[in-house]
Order: C-alpha cells, then sequence, then structure tokens
C-alpha cells in the first residue's frame, strides 16, 4: 500500500540465470580476473593435436642441429686426418752446421805466394779462405715415400781474400781487399736405404744459386776503389748417414762436394781504371744436422 504522490521504489533489474554476462566475463577474462569462456569441442581437440606438432617440430630441428654438429665434427675429424697423412713421419725441419774449404785456394809463383805473380785471381789477391759460421743454417725436407723425398736449405758462405801487406814499421803481413760473400738456396732431391737400424744410408743431388757481394777492407778502399760481383750458380751431391736419436729427433751426417761456377769480379781503381779476374768458389763440405721427423 503506498499513499497517493508517493513516487514507486526502484528495484534493480534481474538478469536471468540463463542467460550470463558475456560482456563482463569477456571484460574479466582479458584483464586476468576470470577463468577463459566457454570453447567449442573443435577447439578442445585441436590444441593437443597443436601442442604434438610443435612438439614434433622441436624435435626435427633438434635432429637437424645435432646432424649438422656431426657432420661439421667428421669434416673437421677428416682434415686432421689427411693432415696428419700429409706430415707425419714425412715433414723434417732443422739446423745444419758446415765445415767447408775451397778447392782452388792458392796462386803461387816462383818463390811461394806473391802479389806480382801474373796467375793470381785477381790483382795482388793469390788467396782465398772461408771464414767458418758458427751459426747454424734452417732446412726442410719432405718425403715423398718411403725412399725418396726432396729438401731445400738456406745456405751461407764467406771468403776472405789473401795478398801480401806491409805495415808502417815495413814488416810483411797477411792482407786482402776485402771479403766475399754468398748467401743462396740449395735444394735438392734424395734417397735413402731405410733397415731396422738406427743408421739409414742416404745420398742427395741439387741445385744451389747464390747472390753475391763483396765488402771492401776500409784500407784497400780509399781513393774510391770497390768491387763489383756476379752470382754463381751450379750443381751438388751429398752422401751420407742420418742417425735416429729419439722419437723423431736425428742426427745427418754428410759430405758435399758443391761445383758453383766462378764468380766474376772486376776491381774499379778509381780515375777509370779496373781490373778483372775470376774468384773460383768450388767447394767441398762437411754438414751436421740436427732435425726433427714430425
Amino acid at each position: 500500500m503506498r499513499l497517493s504522490g508517493e513516487a514507486p521504489p526502484i528495484r534493480p533489474p534481474t538478469i536471468p540465470a540463463s542467460q550470463p554476462n558475456t560482456d563482463s566475463a569477456r571484460q574479466a577474462q582479458a584483464c586476468g580476473i576470470a577463468p577463459p569462456l566457454a570453447r567449442s569441442a573443435e577447439s578442445i581437440v585441436a590444441q593437443p593435436m597443436t601442442r604434438t606438432r610443435c612438439a614434433c617440430a622441436l624435435v626435427v630441428a633438434a635432429l637437424a642441429g645435432s646432424a649438422g654438429l656431426a657432420s661439421a665434427d667428421d669434416s673437421t675429424n677428416a682434415d686432421r686426418s689427411f693432415l696428419r697423412k700429409v706430415v707425419d713421419n714425412r715433414l723434417a725441419i732443422g739446423l745444419r752446421l758446415s765445415h767447408s774449404w775451397l778447392e782452388d785456394s792458392r796462386r803461387y809463383g816462383a818463390s811461394g805466394p806473391e802479389n806480382g805473380n801474373p796467375h793470381n785471381f785477381l790483382g795482388t789477391l793469390w788467396g782465398l779462405d772461408v771464414e767458418q759460421r758458427a751459426v747454424p743454417c734452417p732446412f726442410l725436407e719432405y718425403r715423398v715415400a718411403s725412399i725418396v723425398g726432396v729438401g731445400v736449405s738456406y745456405d751461407e758462405t764467406r771468403i776472405k781474400t789473401l795478398d801480401w801487406g806491409t805495415d808502417d814499421n815495413g814488416r810483411t803481413f797477411i792482407a786482402g781487399d776485402g771479403d766475399l760473400r754468398l748467401r743462396g738456396v740449395q735444394a735438392w732431391a734424395f734417397a735413402r736405404y731405410p733397415n731396422r737400424t738406427r743408421v739409414t744410408p742416404q745420398l742427395r743431388l741439387g741445385w744451389s744459386h747464390y747472390s753475391s757481394a763483396f765488402f771492401e777492407d776500409p784500407g784497400w778502399a780509399q781513393g774510391g776503389k770497390s768491387f763489383d760481383v756476379q752470382d754463381p750458380s751450379g750443381w751438388f751431391v751429398a752422401a751420407g748417414i742420418a742417425l735416429r736419436v729419439w722419437r723423431g729427433a736425428g742426427l745427418d751426417l754428410s759430405f758435399e762436394h758443391l761445383a758453383l761456377s766462378d764468380v766474376r769480379a772486376k776491381a774499379r781503381l778509381g780515375h777509370g781504371g779496373h781490373k778483372n779476374g775470376e774468384f773460383p768458389v768450388r767447394s767441398d763440405a762437411l754438414r751436421l744436422a740436427l732435425g726433427y721427423r714430425f
């Protein structure tokens, strides 16, 4: 019962239970505070299938990555195996010392070495002496087959020229005009006879080429005098033995004959004068080498 003129009461609207407020549910789901809306049967079935496909794709990718890594490892191992085949027990490097002497080192006159001998090497120079080096030279050898191979080495020789000189007191002594230096490369092929002992006989045959330089004695070079020299080359042969010391380390002792061409020389004496001559540099040598075979 209400009095006349009195406003009717306001009642809140009612929502049927069979029709949920889908807009509010969607907003709540978007904010992460409500469970997701009901899904269809097809989507429920499709979700496990999608997950299965993703898992299969991940497995395939993992297998492909593993196969790639295995292929890279196999390639690296193949490269290392090839390198071992090329180097192992084939490549040798080391250092060698030499003691050499010239086959033609003196020119004698009627009373022995004479500055005025017309058969001197050049002018007053009647003697040539090899200055022995204490510094070893590097070498490298490669065995192509079980008994043959090739090698290369740096080589250097210094030769002192000799003639008679006189000091301020009139005393005679052995002097010279300077030193001849030869620097070059030796390349060779070698053959060896392997056996069950530590000692292996071997033979080398090769070719040498040297560049020449002359270092004038300061006393002789006064007045603008100088030497011009040419480069020699020639073949050589050597025979020796290789001694296996420990694992890949070994010693090599050999005798070598070096048949180089003569070094043609010109002495420029100043004021346009000059003298020509030749320095014979054919030599023999004993070589001792210490090497390591990989």
